[in-house]
């Protein structure tokens, strides 16, 4: 079920879940994140974790900070790489 965060009175970030599309995870879940400003997607990024407590961390962290949306690919890289190097 997707987790929706009002950022501001227009911007939303949203937990979105897909299929994974490797072969041997077919069957699972994927989730990733949504952030719109408005109508529009401004920034999406799939298949950041299986584990969707992790995305909802990761709002959490987004959503507490005045990020550039040039930035945030790198915050996802350096999430990620934080959840499987510790």
């Amino acid at each position: 079920m997707p987790i929706e965060t009002l950022v501001n009175e227009n911007t939303t970030i949203l937990s979105i879940a897909s299929y994974c599309k490797d072969p041997e995870c077919e069957d699972h879940y994927v989730y990733g994140i949504m952030i719109s400003y408005g109508d529009q997607t401004i920034f999406e990024q799939q298949d950041i974790s299986t584990n969707e407590i992790d995305v909802i961390r990761l709002i959490s962290l987004i959503k507490g900070h005045d990020i550039s949306l040039d930035q945030l690919p790198y915050i996802v890289e350096d999430y990620v790489t934080s959840l499987y190097i510790s």
